[in-house]
C-alpha cells in the first residue's frame, strides 16, 4: 500500500484541549471551537507555549481519547478509516490493518501491514458510536482540495470476519485495540493473523508477540481472553501460536461455547 502523508493543517474541533503537535511535516492543530463556514480561511498563526515541552506534548496527545477518521480522501483510497495513535497512524482497510510507526522529524517512516488471512473479502467496515468531533484537512492553498467536516467515530467494526467471528477496533490510553467476539458456536480456531513489512516476529516467555520493524519493535500483548456472565469476567486460558512464516493463529483451552467469546490484543 502506498500511503499518502502530505503537509497539511489538520484541524480536528469540538475538542476541549489546544495542542500544537509537529510530526513529519505535518501541522495539527486541536483546538476547542468549531470552524466557521465561510469561504476564507485565515492564516495559521504560531502561539508558544513556554511550559510545555516535547515530552509534555506527547503525554498530553496520549491521553487523547482515541478516535477513527472516515476515509474521504485525506489518506490512500485502500483505507476505509485512520487513526492516529502515540505509536504512529493507523490505516484500518478491508482486509486488516496497516500501522506507520512515529519517526521523529525523519523524512522515512516504517510500516507494517497486519490481515486477518482468510477472512471474508466483502468485508466492509463500519463506525460505531459518532464523535461531536469532526476532522478538517487543508492541504495547500486551494480551497478546492480542501476537505472539512470529516466524521469520527469512537469505535470501528468488522462484521462477520470469520464465520461467527466480529472484529471491532477501539482506543485504550492512546493504544489501539481489537477485540474478536466469537459467537456461540462459532470457532477461534480459525483466525489467522498474517504479517508483512516485519524483521523478525517472536512469542516471549510471557507470552506477548514482539514484531521487529528497522530497529523497532512494537509489542503485542498477550491476548486477554474471557466470557461476561452475571456481571462478571471469566478468564480464559489461551495463547499466540505460529501457524507458519510471519503467520500468527491463537490457541484456546476449553471454554463454554454456547456463550460469546472475546479475544482482546493490544496492538501498539
Amino acid at each position: 500500500m502506498r500511503l499518502h502523508l502530505q503537509p497539511s493543517w489538520v484541524s480536528f474541533t469540538g475538542l476541549s484541549l489546544v495542542l500544537a503537535a509537529v510530526g513529519v511535516g505535518a501541522y495539527r492543530v486541536l483546538h476547542a471551537s468549531a470552524l466557521d463556514n465561510s469561504d476564507h480561511c485565515a492564516a495559521p498563526v504560531a502561539t508558544t507555549f513556554p511550559s510545555l515541552n516535547q515530552a509534555n506534548l506527547q503525554e498530553a496527545y496520549g491521553k487523547l481519547p482515541l478516535s477513527f477518521e472516515v476515509n474521504l480522501g485525506q489518506v490512500d483510497a485502500q483505507a476505509q478509516f485512520v487513526s492516529r495513535t502515540r505509536g504512529g497512524e493507523v490505516f484500518l482497510t478491508n482486509r486488516g490493518v496497516v500501522v506507520v510507526l512515529n519517526g521523529g522529524m525523519s523524512s522515512s517512516r516504517e510500516y507494517f501491514r497486519m490481515e486477518w488471512l482468510g477472512s471474508n473479502s466483502s468485508i466492509v467496515p463500519q463506525g460505531i458510536g459518532e464523535l461531536s468531533g469532526r476532522a478538517n484537512y487543508f492541504v495547500g492553498n486551494q480551497p478546492s482540495a480542501w476537505l472539512a467536516n470529516i466524521p469520527t467515530y469512537q469505535r470501528v467494526k468488522y462484521a462477520s470476519v470469520y464465520p461467527g467471528i466480529d472484529i471491532v477496533c477501539y482506543g485504550n490510553h492512546g493504544r489501539l485495540e481489537y477485540d474478536f467476539v466469537v459467537a456461540p458456536g462459532a470457532d477461534p480456531g480459525t483466525i489467522r493473523l498474517g504479517w508483512s513489512g516485519v524483521k523478525s516476529m517472536k512469542i516471549d516467555a510471557s507470552g506477548d508477540l514482539n514484531i521487529e520493524i528497522a530497529g523497532q519493535v512494537v509489542r503485542q500483548r498477550r491476548p486477554r481472553i474471557y466470557q461476561e456472565g452475571g456481571g462478571e469476567k471469566r478468564e480464559v486460558q489461551g495463547k499466540y501460536v505460529f501457524a507458519a512464516k510471519d503467520q500468527v493463529a491463537l490457541a484456546v483451552e476449553a471454554y463454554d461455547r454456547t456463550r460469546p467469546l472475546i479475544i482482546d490484543p493490544v496492538l501498539i
